[in-house]
């Protein structure tokens, strides 16, 4: 098997495509010989988030959940063995998905680049739907809360290919007696956010 390349994306089909597909081909289970961390979706209305190597569907009230269908095919995958290798700062109350894209804009990233960072949050605006818009239908709104973020930079070019410039999930933190793993918290695709204190996004 070929070594996996840090931050590099395995990707299947199309984000323009997730509208028409209602099937694919990789299974949930291949996942993790592409990566740790993707978005992905079986359709438009039933994404799967990969996180540190585990799949999760999201229902429609944007929680998470650890079971998988062992049998369905994907219609859309971005996956990567992510490494952070750079950063960048956002000052106390500058952080939304605009101000995020603004700034993989300034730093002249014009290839696809996997991005994380764990912050608090005035507001996440989450969607059930795996298109990931940034005008989308809110299916929830989380206020005050803690969690972690990951996605895609996405240059403009390739938006119908990859997906909107920002194109990222979000996972509420857990409480307390927390087991660590993300099953049964809020989470989901990320309509819109805002961060509150100094954020490193990574």
């Amino acid at each position: 098997m070929v070594a996996l390349i840090p931050n590099d994306v395995f990707q299947f089909s199309t984000h323009s495509a997730l509208t028409d597909l209602t099937s694919g081909k990789p299974l949930p289970q291949d996942l993790s010989s592409h990566g740790d961390f993707g978005l992905c979706a079986f359709s438009a209305s039933r994404p799967l988030l990969l996180i540190a190597g585990a799949p999760f569907i999201v229902d429609e009230a944007c929680n998470l959940h650890p079971v998988a269908p062992a049998d369905e095919r994907l219609a859309f995958a971005m996956v990567s063995v992510f490494r952070p290798d750079s950063s960048l700062m956002f000052p106390n109350g500058k952080l939304t998905r605009k101000t995020l894209g603004t700034a993989f804009d300034e730093a002249s990233r014009n290839s696809i680049c996997p991005f994380s960072f764990q912050a608090s949050f005035t507001s996440v605006k989450l969607s059930s739907n795996a298109t990931g818009s940034e005008d989308g239908v809110v299916a929830r709104e989380l206020k005050d809360v803690e969690g972690f973020v990951f996605g895609y930079a996405v240059p403009e070019w390739m938006r119908g290919i990859c997906g909107p410039r920002v194109f990222c999930w979000f996972v509420a933190s857990g409480g307390s007696g927390d087991d660590g793993r993300p099953g049964g918290r809020a989470g989901g695709w990320v309509v819109d956010f805002e961060g509150t204190g100094e954020v490193e996004v990574r």
